[in-house]
């Protein structure tokens, strides 16, 4: 009705993640973008559902709305009973009383709702799927967590509510593929750092740093394209770190052939860092370290990507990834986040960015 307060509604969505990391078992609550993102471990009996005990479990809550009509169709779940305009297919009647109503050890399929009610639904499903992937990213980012690229393990539950008490299953399709990781241990202040970057909207895990998931996910399976998509991390994360310091240059990178990425790394960003008062002096990444493995790796890729060879093998690709992930870090610090230096390795530190001088 016109002029009335639509009624409130309350989505949840809880799924496994791939942290493991002790200091969990201390909740972190915070709220980013109107979503409230908890990251904790699971309680005492949580943990199945695909969970293991040192297995982090993430939270994304929002409050929703809606205009009547979805408003109505939720009314009529919690009440067990079929949303007008839904369509129950004939071999899933008996599911169903001739009122309506479902039967008892039954639940509402997502296949029967409306299709507008299916994507209100699918909408909010997204928007908090993609705030726990982000929060999660942005976790094992400032952790340095080499896992695989999903950083979501399964899905737990997917529930609303009109009043934050009681809970109803929220009919979806949604589904999450797992898989396994190792346990890490982190300083106790890095639930601080977490919630801080979470909170701000404008932060994410960088994409530099998820294409070297994939690429590092894929070394054994397929190294060829682990190659390919090592470069193109490390391309990522330099134009990313450019664009935040020069935005004009990133528009030249866009529409104008760019220098290699060695000739960017070895002159072009030193000089940046100088003239843009983040570093005292010029400092070259090492040669041994980085820029031969750089080097190497675009050499490489680009004989991959011209035919002149078709195969890579992995002893090369294990070689050029942690170059790959040294800079992707060392941009990290270069952009303020000093923390990243823990994940760096201490050959290319000290030759690199010795006491972030």
């Amino acid at each position: 009705m016109e002029g009335t307060t639509p009624q409130q509604l309350i989505f949840k969505s809880a799924y496994n993640t791939v942290l493991d990391v002790r200091q969990l078992s201390k909740p972190l609550e915070v709220e980013a973008d109107g979503i409230t993102i908890t990251l904790r471990y699971p309680k005492e009996g949580e943990q199945g559902f695909g969970a293991k005990d040192g297995t982090a479990i993430c939270i994304a809550t929002v409050i929703k709305h809606p205009d009547p009509e979805v408003s109505g169709a939720f009314a009529d779940i919690a009440e067990h009973r079929i949303p007008e305009g839904s369509v129950v297919q004939d071999n899933d009647r008996d599911m169903v009383t001739p009122d309506g109503k479902v039967k008892d050890n039954y639940a509402i399929h997502f296949r029967w709702l409306p299709e507008r009610l299916r994507q209100y639904i699918t909408e909010v499903q997204t928007q908090l799927l993609n705030a726990v992937r982000r929060a999660v990213g942005i976790a094992r980012w400032r952790l340095g967590i080499p896992t695989g690229h999903n950083p979501i393990k399964s899905v737990r539950g997917q529930e609303w509510s009109n009043d934050g008490e009681t809970w109803y299953h929220t009919p979806t399709d949604f589904e999450i593929q797992a898989w396994s990781l190792s346990p890490h241990f982190y300083p106790p202040d890095f639930l601080e750092d977490v919630g801080r970057l979470i909170a701000n909207d404008a932060v994410s895990e960088p994409l530099g740093h998820e294409l070297f998931r994939e690429a590092w996910d894929q070394r054994y399976s397929n190294p060829r394209s682990a190659l390919i998509l090592g470069m193109s991390s490390a391309e990522a994360r330099v134009k990313e770190f450019i664009s935040l310091l020069e935005p004009g240059a990133a528009w030249f990178l866009d529409n104008f052939t760019a220098p290699p990425l060695p000739a960017i790394l070895k002159n072009y960003i030193p000089a940046l860092l100088v003239r843009r008062g983040i570093r005292a002096e010029v400092r070259r990444p090492p040669s041994e370290t980085i820029m031969s493995q750089i080097d190497n790796g675009m050499q490489l890729r680009n004989k991959v990507a011209h035919g002149v060879r078709k195969e890579v093998r992995l002893d090369e690709v294990e070689a050029f990834l942690p170059a790959v992930r040294d800079v992707n870090c060392m941009l990290d610090v270069f952009s303020g986040y000093a923390w990243a230096r823990f994940y760096v390795r201490p050959e290319v530190l000290e030759r690199w960015d010795p006491q972030g001088s």
